[in-house]
């Protein structure tokens, strides 16, 4: 009956693939050229090439084998992989083929994800079913400890630098709070703020979870409201929902649904044709990324590149822009120096070091899921590691990976998830 089963899912994980694919191109050529939204198809070209398209297909194919192969809601590292797989890598195949663009920079990131996937099948055959050791030290006492550090500088911060609650249910008026957050507030405590609210506070949620202590959720959630007033990210609020939300996908052993819910939502945006949510629905979703990741290889492979000269070698690094890679891009592409256009950290790494940096970058990645991987297996509290490192993961589909390590708190999340794990061991 449970190889019935798995042959069941099997077939299902194909076909939502193929299905995910085709609405993928659809939405690409409707929402360009049929529904013509004018003010975005700059950069959005219809220039179709089928042999580009066959090696689309077969390195999504191939490359998706390996969700095919293994169960995703077993492992942390193919959890995070996979969904770097669906929300980055095959909307890149699609747009690579239906706007005919580089093929060397095309093959640069099937690299980088062929690492990934190398590292985690090596792992599996070399290194799996490590166990826990019995250790008589208490981890849970630091994991409080830290819970009090951020509760108390928190409350600091929303002293000194808080606005009202007003902001809850007028979020159209939070860049008024934005602007002036960035100039009051110090860098050290835009970093304790965000690290709370991705990594910090849903820890705290994981904890409260675990002990069934469910009254003291208050405490993090209302910790939550109070650092979106002081600085109007509206991205701490949504983040918080989307992290709950994998984490009860994860934790019900849900993941092989997270193509068909995709497929869904690509449908139903489609049949709506309301202008804003197709933009944000279809447009930024999936494909500002992979368009930025091409401009970004276009500009930096006739360009001098940054060689990490913004990352912390600045000081032994000249950078001759005097600015990192988004603002780099903004002036001298779009000629918009205030924007920041952020990329995926496969572009990032190839605007700092070339090819090179991709594959350094995805190797140092897959050692990051590797060390998720190493100390969750076998560990029945295993989904809350979702819970808690989800947000700050999310960021590479716009971030750079040393970005994503300190600013978003990725760092933090896996030292946090050990903490977590190492304090219940049932």
């Amino acid at each position: 009956m449970m190889l019935l089963e798995r042959l069941r899912i099997r077939k299902a994980y194909i076909f939502n693939l193929a299905i995910y694919f085709i609405l993928l191109c659809y939405s690409y050529y409707f929402y360009f050229y049929i529904y013509q939204d004018y003010t975005y198809q700059v950069g959005y070209s219809l220039s179709l090439n089928y042999f580009k398209l066959i090696e689309a297909i077969v390195f999504t194919v191939s490359l998706g084998a390996l969700y095919l192969y293994y169960d995703i809601s077993d492992s942390i590292y193919l959890t995070y992989s996979f969904i770097l797989y669906v929300l980055l890598f095959v909307p890149f195949t699609v747009f690579y083929w239906m706007s005919n663009n580089y093929r060397q920079y095309f093959y640069m990131v099937v690299t980088a994800f062929l690492i990934l996937e190398l590292f985690f099948i090596a792992y599996k055959y070399f290194f799996s079913t490590k166990r826990e050791k019995n250790t008589r030290f208490n981890y849970e006492y630091i994991l409080l400890f830290v819970f009090a550090v951020f509760l108390i500088v928190n409350i600091f911060a929303y002293l000194k630098y808080g606005h009202s609650l007003y902001y809850l249910i007028n979020l159209d008026e939070v860049y008024n709070i934005r602007y002036e957050s960035r100039e009051k507030i110090p860098t050290y405590f835009k970093y304790i703020l965000q690290w709370s609210a991705l990594v910090v506070i849903p820890t705290s949620i994981a904890y409260i979870t675990k002990i069934k202590k469910y009254y003291l959720l208050i405490i993090p959630l209302t910790v939550q409201l109070l650092i979106f007033t002081i600085n109007g990210s509206k991205f701490y609020l949504f983040s918080l929902l989307i992290n709950l939300f994998v984490f009860l996908i994860y934790s019900g052993g849900l993941m092989n649904f997270m193509l068909p819910a995709l497929n869904l939502f690509i449908t139903f945006v489609l049949l709506w044709k309301n202008n804003f949510v197709m933009s944000v629905g279809i447009r930024r979703a999936f494909f500002v990324p992979q368009s930025l990741s091409f401009v970004y290889y276009e500009f930096f492979k006739s360009h001098p590149k940054l060689y990490l000269s913004s990352s912390f070698l600045k000081r032994f690094v000249e950078n001759i822009y005097s600015l990192d890679s988004p603002f780099i891009i903004s002036r001298y592409v779009y000629h918009e120096p205030k924007m920041s256009a952020n990329v995926n950290f496969i572009a990032n790494a190839y605007s700092h070091l070339g090819f090179i940096g991709i594959v350094l970058f995805a190797i140092i990645l897959a050692l990051i899921l590797l060390a998720f991987e190493y100390f969750s297996e076998n560990n029945v509290n295993r989904k809350f590691v979702v819970l808690i490192s989800f947000s700050s993961f999310l960021a590479l589909v716009n971030s750079s990976l040393l970005t994503t390590l300190k600013t978003h708190g990725l760092l933090i999340a896996m030292i946090m998830s050990v903490l977590f794990l190492k304090s219940f061991r049932d």
